[in-house]
């Protein structure tokens, strides 16, 4: 039964306890009872209302976050995480090629490294630049070029 329901059940229920000649206290007491489930019933209802709102808000929510995943995991490169820490720490190794005498070694880390892992542009600018100082201009050289020979 819903609220407006139980309203016209509890104004039914004082005009026949009064049309049956109950006194006017018992036929008020029994509209009173019935307002009451009135107001019972009309909270349940907008609570139930809420209830439900706040579930469909978390639904949709649910939903977008859902969508963002698929987003992220379509467009997620197949670099692993690995990978993405080579990469760093060889940059960081480039870098410190660059310092004379000192970077030779990590020219030549990196050129074992970036050959292993098929990179030869940049193999090639680390061989290089394990030679000192002409190895050093030529890898700047190679580096400004670009990778993969593209200037």
């Amino acid at each position: 039964m819903s609220a407006s329901e139980a309203w016209t059940y509890a104004n039914d229920a004082r005009v026949s306890a009064e049309n049956a000649g109950k006194d006017r206290d018992a036929a008020r007491k029994a509209h009173d009872e019935a307002r009451e489930q009135y107001k019972e019933r009309e909270r349940k209802e907008t609570e139930a209302k809420r209830h439900d709102a706040q579930a469909q808000k978390e639904m949709n929510e649910l939903l977008a976050l859902e969508e963002q995943m698929r987003f992220l995991l379509a467009n997620e490169d197949d670099t692993s995480i690995w990978e993405k820490y080579l990469d760093d720490f060889q940059t960081g190794s480039d870098w410190a090629g660059y310092v004379p005498v000192l970077g030779e070694p990590f020219d030549g880390f990196n050129c074992l490294v970036y050959g292993l892992r098929g990179m030869g542009w940049d193999a090639s600018a680390s061989c290089a630049g394990v030679l000192p100082v002409l190895g050093d201009i030529d890898k700047y050289a190679m580096r400004r070029k670009g990778r993969d020979g593209k200037p």
